[in-house]
């Protein structure tokens, strides 16, 4: 049910378009079904707007942790990096959450890293016995990069949920290419 509450165009769009066609429909013919289907589109599309603003779902809630993990990083927080990573967090090449805390310390003196944006986030595959997801989205990164000043990359994370249910967490992550998607990008940590 998550698709009802996440604000997507495409369910405002059906409810729109049913409710024109049936008030198009009644001012032809003044019957009162149509009146009656038209108003319903117009209840559902406030219940959708309502429940979208209401209800945060697990991809709204990754989103805020990639986001926060990013403002983290950018501030050069790394030690709230903790609180949004799992107990048992580690890189594609095996590091864990010290590790890496450790490389990002390395990289802040040069202002490499200077921000993270991420968008077009969706769960691809939820992992069994509800115990998370994988989400797919589109990452920006912007810093001292040598030869560019930003570069974008598509990244798969793995989140697991946390048994308070607060928000979930990150388990892991895998960098591919934006073009050629399938094409794994090794990470210096």
């Amino acid at each position: 049910m998550d698709w009802l509450c996440e604000g997507k165009t495409g369910v405002y769009f059906f409810f729109l378009s049913g409710g024109a066609a049936s008030f198009l429909i009644w001012m032809v013919h003044r019957h009162v079904v149509w009146i009656v289907f038209f108003l319903g589109c117009l209840f559902s599309i406030g219940l959708n707007w309502f429940l979208d603003k209401s209800v945060e779902t697990k991809l709204e809630k990754a989103a805020w942790v990639v986001n926060q993990v990013g403002k983290a990083i950018q501030e050069k927080k790394y030690h709230e990096l903790r609180k949004y990573m799992d107990d048992g967090f580690f890189t594609p090449k095996g590091s864990n959450l010290e590790e890496v805390t450790g490389f990002l310390m390395r990289m802040r003196e040069p202002d490499r890293i200077t921000g993270i944006v991420t968008w077009d986030m969706e769960i691809i595959r939820h992992l069994p016995r509800n115990k998370g997801f994988i989400t797919t989205s589109k990452v920006k990164v912007r810093g001292n990069l040598g030869q560019y000043e930003e570069t974008y990359f598509r990244v798969e994370i793995e989140f697991r949920i946390q048994p308070s249910g607060q928000f979930p967490v990150i388990h892991t992550y895998q960098v591919f290419d934006p073009i050629q998607h399938n094409q794994v990008i090794e990470t210096g940590i």
